[in-house]
């Protein structure tokens, strides 16, 4: 099975990804990826973030790769260790996950 074949659930991180930003170029090119949408991409909440994720993973039959950058790898990673995985769930691309004990312009605290 081709990596073509596998829907890309992207996870962005706080402010969500520019155009330019290398989950939007992977979006654009990848003819079965998905963004997922949150309700406030400026203030990420664990528990709304984690549940968005969750209704996109179980709303795929396909077999699944969850694509995060920054807080979307936080969101990931909390997902994980709250609901169960789904068989048709067969990875997960990780980058740059945040550091959560120092605090970075623009950045929420929470």
């Amino acid at each position: 099975m081709g990596l073509d074949e596998h829907v890309l659930l992207i996870a962005s991180g706080h402010g969500n990804s520019g155009q330019r930003h290398w989950q939007t170029v992977l979006e654009r090119s990848h003819p079965k990826s998905v963004r997922i949408e949150q309700r406030n991409w400026n203030l990420p909440t664990r528990r709304l973030w984690t549940a968005a994720l969750d209704r996109m993973v179980r709303s795929v039959a396909a077999p699944t790769i969850l694509v995060g950058h920054s807080a979307g790898v936080s969101t990931i990673v909390h997902w994980a260790a709250r609901y169960p995985s789904p068989p048709h769930l067969v990875g997960a691309l990780l980058v740059a996950p945040p550091d959560m004990e120092i605090s970075l312009p623009g950045f929420p605290p929470a």
